[in-house]
C-alpha cells in the first residue's frame, strides 16, 4: 500500500482493480559461505479475470546467515516495489 500511496495512488479496499504480486523463487542455495535466493517477481494489474498490464523482474539477495536470506530478500523488494509498481504503469500494453 505505501508503494501505491508514493506513487499518488489512492488504495481502497473496494475497486474493480486489484494489484496482484507473485514471487517465484528457487530453491535455497549455498555458495562459497553464502546463502543466495534468485528468482522472479510479477506485478499484475487486474480487472476482474483479466490482466490488463503485468511485468517480472528478476530479483536475489545473500546473506552469510542463512536465516537471514529471507529477510534480506522482502527487504530489497519492499525498497524498489514503487519503482516497479510506475515501471508496470508506464508500459502500454500486456506483456
Amino acid at each position: 500500500q505505501g508503494a501505491v500511496s508514493s506513487l499518488g495512488i489512492q488504495a481502497s479496499a473496494v475497486s474493480n482493480y486489484q494489484l496482484v504480486g507473485d514471487l517465484d523463487l528457487e530453491p535455497l542455495q549455498q555458495k562459497q559461505g553464502w546463502w543466495w535466493l534468485r528468482g522472479s517477481l510479477e506485478l499484475k494489474l487486474m480487472d476482474g479475470d483479466h490482466a490488463i498490464v503485468k511485468q517480472r523482474w528478476p530479483v536475489k539477495a545473500s546473506s552469510v546467515d542463512q536465516g537471514m536470506v529471507g529477510q534480506r530478500l522482502a527487504d530489497s523488494i519492499n525498497s524498489k516495489l514503487a519503482v516497479y509498481l510506475y515501471q508496470m504503469l508506464t508500459v502500454t500494453s500486456v506483456k
